[in-house]
């Protein structure tokens, strides 16, 4: 039996979690208390023109994170795909599972700290990590985990053989952020390109290890005015930034047909794949 574990990554989806962060602890909701700022992937302008009741002072001030393109890192284009023997244990299962959930946090507002989310019986509130797309059949990993646990020797777990390849990926990410107050776009522009140029890099390989993201050059590019819509009967200004992440992302392969590591692995593996789809 053949099957594939992809460990996806999207890239937008974490950049508005740890945006949305970053503007939570700048307490900006305060500083500027008649705005409420939203965080989002999906352009308010596309709801506006379909939703004719959609007032602009409910929707906007917006920042709008977007992935524009990816594609393989340029520097590492000529280079082969990275690929290794992997034995997968039923225990590297369930930690695999595992790192796609975490504990849900908040900050305090009173104290500025971050705090678990419980419920009532003081269990914790897990959430999906943002971005991360590990989609799975429990049904066929509980086989995929019986199957492993089936070939324990003594004290050396059993596990299932494949291969693993690793990608590294470039996205170019659009920031758009869209005000009715010009001022308060300024400022919205100013927070967020300190946060992307000073702190997003450490934040992303904190929060987000396995995916190994970096920043590339370590640069971030930016329209801070001239931008202006006039389509929803109300005057709005508009900031841009653009800068590009680099990530790893992986698939595994596992065949339940290979019983041990062998020079011949990535052979067989790719001739069971290729006897699956004839």
């Amino acid at each position: 039996m053949i099957y594939y574990l992809n460990l996806g990554f999207v890239l937008e989806q974490a950049l508005v979690d740890v945006t949305k962060t970053y503007i939570e602890r700048l307490h900006l909701d305060s500083v500027y208390n008649n705005f409420h700022i939203q965080v989002v992937n999906e352009h308010p302008f596309a709801h506006m023109m379909i939703e004719d009741n959609t007032r602009a002072g409910d929707t906007f001030p917006a920042v709008v994170i977007t992935s524009q393109t990816d594609s393989e890192v340029p520097d590492l284009a000529n280079m082969m795909e990275i690929s290794r023997g992997v034995k997968v244990t039923s225990q590297d299962l369930d930690e695999l599972f595992r790192s796609a959930v975490r504990p849900k946090t908040k900050i305090n507002e009173k104290t500025g700290e971050t705090e678990i989310v419980r419920r009532r019986d003081k269990s914790i509130v897990m959430e999906n990590v943002p971005g991360y797309v590990l989609i799975y059949d429990e049904e066929r990993i509980n086989q995929l985990k019986a199957i492993a646990d089936s070939r324990t020797v003594g004290e050396e777990p059993g596990g299932i053989y494949g291969i693993k390849i690793d990608s590294r990926r470039r996205d170019n990410i659009s920031v758009e952020i869209w005000c009715e107050n010009d001022q308060l776009k300024d400022e919205l522009y100013e927070h967020l390109n300190l946060f992307f140029t000073c702190s997003l890099d450490r934040i992303l390989q904190e929060k987000f290890k396995m995916f190994e993201c970096a920043i590339f050059g370590n640069k971030v590019s930016g329209e801070r005015s001239s931008n202006y819509n006039y389509d929803f009967d109300v005057l709005l200004s508009g900031s841009h930034l653009t800068f590009s992440v680099d990530y790893n992302v992986s698939q595994i392969i596992l065949d339940t047909d290979i019983e041990n590591i062998t020079t011949q692995i990535f052979w067989e593996v790719f001739n069971h794949v290729k006897t699956e789809r004839s």
